[in-house]
């Protein structure tokens, strides 16, 4: 990178609710960084260029715009899709950045103990590890269960939210905040080289988050736990690969069957490197509650 030329910032998976976010923590960034979102379709990239940022065609099954869009990158937001493909996409992407020089990977995993037993997060720490050993500079945020989910679970004309805990509490993170994180490490990566930083910020049960809708919606939600044959169903319905289905449905029965311990593990992580509180339920409430009336 020359004298007086920009660090260009790579965000892959710009378009979702987490990249979206991300892109949103950046946005006062622009003037410091040139910062570019991947797009898979036109549409994508037009969403993009809507919100104010550059776009890049970049399409996880097709490695050779991996490798294109990854010319000049300094630093990259990795986000896979979540399906069993991400696997060898991840791998792709990071083979790309090394060739390409990127200097550092902020990749988004997911919350659990090092030595899980359970596939959906064994399947993180496996691309983690790949990372590692690629010699390319690294940080991976562990983000455990997204409030910003539960939205898009509610029917909002009978208040019912389906879920699949059970009676267990878990921990939440809102999008806003795995965002924040990202922001701090994406500027300046160096002092978070080879951390995996834990994003959990609260503890609940589906029953005790339903009360907090109710109260900052006015209105009356109930949860309803998905038995697992249902929940298989209503996944693969949605286009989930079958494998990818049934072993995050033996997770989440374990979970709600009390023998997932460190689901319900909470962090000061968002306060200790934002300087500011991470949402809680009753504050994301609040401020998404129209997303539930």
């Amino acid at each position: 990178m020359s004298q007086g030329e920009k660090r260009r910032i790579l965000i892959i998976g710009g378009t979702g609710t987490v990249g979206l976010n991300v892109l949103h923590e950046l946005r006062d960034d622009r003037g410091q960084f040139d910062i570019v979102a991947a797009a898979r379709s036109e549409k994508s990239a037009a969403a993009v260029r809507a919100a104010g940022h550059a776009s890049i065609h970049l399409d996880l099954k097709e490695p050779e715009t991996v490798r294109t869009a990854m010319h000049g990158v300094d630093t990259a937001f990795m986000l896979k899709p979540y399906g069993i493909d991400y696997l060898i996409q991840s791998k792709i992407i990071i083979d790309s950045a090394v060739k390409a020089g990127v200097r550092h990977i902020v990749n988004l995993g997911s919350h659990g103990d090092d030595d899980t037993v359970w596939s959906a997060i064994g399947w993180n720490r496996l691309v983690e590890a790949y990372l590692k050993q690629s010699g390319v500079g690294h940080t991976t945020l562990r983000p455990n269960y997204f409030m910003n989910n539960v939205g898009p679970r509610t029917n909002r004309e009978t208040g019912e939210i389906i879920h699949y805990f059970g009676d267990a509490p878990v921990s939440w993170v809102a999008a806003e905040d795995i965002a924040r994180v990202a922001a701090v490490v994406l500027r300046d990566p160096l002092p978070h080289q080879g951390r995996a930083y834990p994003l959990a910020v609260e503890a609940r049960t589906m029953d005790e988050i339903v009360e907090i809708l109710s109260v900052a919606c006015g209105k009356t939600f109930h949860a309803r736990h998905v038995s697992p044959d249902e929940a298989f169903s209503q996944l693969t319905g949605r286009g989930w690969d079958g494998n990818f289905a049934r072993n995050f449905v033996d997770f989440m029965r374990a979970i709600s069957e009390g023998r997932v311990g460190d689901v319900a593990q909470t962090f000061d992580t968002v306060q200790s490197l934002t300087g500011g509180p991470a949402l809680d339920w009753p504050a994301f409430a609040t401020r998404h509650k129209r997303d539930y009336i």
